[in-house]
Order: C-alpha cells, then structure tokens, then sequence
C-alpha cells in the first residue's frame, strides 16, 4: 500500500513523473520492458485521474517536453500534465533546486534528469516515476525512485526487490 511520507495533510502521495516515463507508451512495445510499463504507466495516469495521487510537475518536464519532435505526443502529454498537476516547480522558484540539481548531477546523473530529481525533492514526492536506468539507480532519502511497474507493484502491496 502506497503512503505519503510527507506531511501534506491530505494522505495522498505525491508522484513525480519525468519525461522518459511519459514518453513510453509512445516507444516500441516490441520489448516486453516497454510493454509492461507502458501498461503501468497508463494505470499511473488513471490513479492520478481519480485523485488518489497528487501530480507534481515541473517547467523543466515542460522544457524538455516541448523539444519533442512528436506534435501529436508532445500536445497529449501537454494536456494531461496541464490538466492534473496539483503542484508545479518553477526552475527558479529556489536557488536550493540549482544547488541539490548539481549535487545530483555529481553522482554522473544528466543535467535533466538531475533537474527532475531535484524538483521532486524540493516539492516533497513520494515517488519519481522513470524509465531511465541510471536514474533508478541514485538513492534519495524520504523518496522513492521507481519504475512504472515497481510503482504499481507497491501500490497493490507487493514488495519490490531492486
């Protein structure tokens, strides 16, 4: 069963989810990879939907969405996130975002990648939602770093080995 560490007040976790996750079910689902958490991920988006998790964004997950080549993907994955982020990270909102983003990016993380990461610890999530491989593998206290299926695995209270 998912918690919300943070104390928000409302017993609902936040979920960050970067641009790799929103972009899977738009991959080749040739890979069974792909195809479980392309599946998990829409499941994610219905969870959101419903309001048993709290949407948190960012202007860098905008940013990075709209150099999508994709107009079609970058206008759908535009709308969902417009139309249920319940709390938005602007890059300069804290110079604390610049400064745990270089921390991160120390430990061989991507500029972006940090910058999610980042925005994430700065906005108190739960949980950031990712396919990227080397993301999965930094460790941040107080927040989870999962994937798609990982992160509906804890939700239906099955433990996840990493």
């Amino acid at each position: 069963m998912l918690e919300n560490k943070h104390a928000t007040g409302d017993g609902i976790p936040r979920v960050y989810l970067d641009n790799c996750c929103y972009g899977r079910p738009y991959d080749d689902n040739r890979q069974q990879r792909v195809r479980m958490e392309s599946g998990c991920k829409v499941e994610i988006q219905g969870m959101i939907r419903r309001g048993e998790l709290t949407l948190v964004s960012s202007s860098f997950l905008i940013w990075e969405n709209n150099r999508r080549r994709d107009l079609a993907m970058r206008d759908s994955i535009y709308q969902f996130i417009h139309g249920n982020t319940r709390k938005f990270v602007f890059g300069t909102e804290d110079p604390s975002i610049t400064r745990t983003m270089n921390e991160v990016r120390s430990h061989g993380i991507e500029t972006m990648d940090a910058y999610h990461i980042s925005s994430a610890i700065y906005a108190g999530c739960d949980y950031l939602i990712t396919t990227d491989d080397k993301m999965l593998r930094y460790k941040v206290d107080g927040m989870e770093i999962v994937t798609p299926v990982q992160f509906i695995m804890r939700s239906e209270g099955n433990e996840i080995q990493r």
